[in-house]
């Protein structure tokens, strides 16, 4: 434990040295946001439609990810170009690195094994996302930011209750998470842009 503990507090220190270049894009969280949010209104309208072929949610979802890597690797591949990277630095872009292919693992494994009820898989990402955002901000020390990981926690906890609620649940949740992609996604990613473009003129 107190290892442990060592090591977190070494993590925190490197992040609070070198706080100007360790503070991470907010453009990956608006990007991410933006293809997901897209992709719950084209699945959602093809529910509704209905579409009843696999392959068109396959193909919304994988698309919208392949988008969401190939875009956001692209203009953070550009800014660091700009920029001195760090250690600290380093270390927040594996934790949403690793924390994005648990995403994937979870979403397209559950869902091409059947394994859980599709509507679920919106609030599984909610509760890694939340933990993601916590982590993020612990070591960047936002507390606003940790309160957007327990907001994503708590709204996930709710949606898993609507899953299976004819009336207000089900297919709504989709909706409810698109919602909830931009307050608790797109919105700190605004703001996590516009730190980090101040903290690097």
């Amino acid at each position: 434990m107190k290892n442990a503990e060592e090591s977190l507090n070494f993590i925190k220190s490197l992040v609070e040295d070198n706080r100007k270049l360790a503070l991470g894009s907010g453009m990956p969280s608006i990007i991410w946001g933006l293809f997901v949010i897209t992709a719950l209104l084209l699945t959602y309208w093809g529910i509704q439609k209905p579409m009843t072929s696999g392959f068109y949610y396959m193909s919304v979802w994988l698309i919208a990810s392949s988008l969401g890597w190939i875009v956001s690797s692209i203009i953070e591949g550009r800014r660091e170009k700009c920029s001195v990277s760090t250690y600290s630095q380093q270390i927040l872009g594996v934790i949403w690195f690793s924390h994005g292919i648990a995403m994937m693992i979870l979403a397209f494994v559950t869902s091409s094994a059947g394994l859980v009820n599709y509507y679920a898989i919106s609030p599984m990402m909610g509760t890694v996302l939340g933990s993601a955002f916590f982590i993020n901000g612990w070591l960047n020390q936002y507390k606003w930011l940790r309160t957007v990981g327990i907001l994503w926690w708590i709204t996930s906890i709710g949606l898993f209750y609507l899953v299976k609620v004819e009336v207000y649940g089900g297919i709504n949740t989709l909706l409810y998470f698109a919602g909830l992609m931009f307050l608790l996604q797109v919105v700190p990613g605004i703001k996590l842009e516009m730190l980090w473009r101040k903290e690097n003129r």
